[in-house]
């Protein structure tokens, strides 16, 4: 299992790394990458960060020792946790719904790692150290997405003053084929500064019209 968690990281890591360069692909990394992260800890927290593996799920002895309340807590943090990744791979895609997601898990996940601290410091309770560094890992990688990708709230809609748009859409206004609304889409693209994302969209367009 942790095998499997490490893998969907390693993805969601080369995913940003090749979205900053501005390659081929980065989009489907961080689709993969994140989207399987979250239905990860939503649906495998409690027994992640529980250290229970995959063949001792089912089996009842395994919970001889494991109190409730834990497996509870373990997979409120999981849900906080699988929130905040959908959460920034909504924001970074500038899908509906980003912020609202981003917002919810920061608060679950923040809530988590408090009351863990908490336990620490006057219960004297252990810290789980395989749950911290999630929490804390995927809570700030959160936050260098607000900083370094607007999203939707911070696109540039002066797009419309840019030449090659403006082309794009006289030609598009004189003659609204298929073809050149793709050509006005990627325009638009281009002018808010979607480099990335204008290439891609070429390419299917290309492919398309062959």
């Amino acid at each position: 299992m942790r095998i499997l968690e490490l893998s969907l990281w390693v993805v969601t890591c080369l995913g940003f790394i090749f979205k900053s360069l501005e390659w081929t692909g980065a989009l489907l990394l961080l689709l993969f990458g994140l989207g399987s992260l979250s239905v990860f800890y939503f649906l495998l927290s409690w027994a992640f960060f529980s250290k229970i593996g995959f063949r001792k799920i089912f089996k009842k002895e395994t919970y001889s020792d494991v109190q409730v309340i834990q497996l509870v807590g373990k997979f409120f943090m999981g849900w906080g946790l699988s929130t905040l990744a959908i959460g920034i791979l909504f924001w970074i895609m500038e899908w509906p719904g980003g912020k609202i997601n981003l917002i919810a898990g920061f608060a679950e996940v923040g809530l988590g790692l408090m009351i863990a601290l908490i336990y620490f410091f006057i219960k004297k309770h252990p810290i789980n150290w395989r749950l911290l560094s999630r929490g804390i890992g995927l809570f700030l990688l959160g936050i260098a997405t607000l900083s370094f990708y607007p999203g939707l709230s911070g696109q540039n809609f002066d797009y419309y003053s840019d030449p090659n748009y403006l082309d794009a859409l006289e030609n598009y206004e004189a003659n609204p084929s298929l073809e050149n609304q793709h050509k006005l889409y990627i325009a638009e693209m281009y002018a808010r500064g979607d480099t990335l994302e204008a290439q891609e969209y070429f390419i299917q367009f290309k492919e398309e019209i062959e």
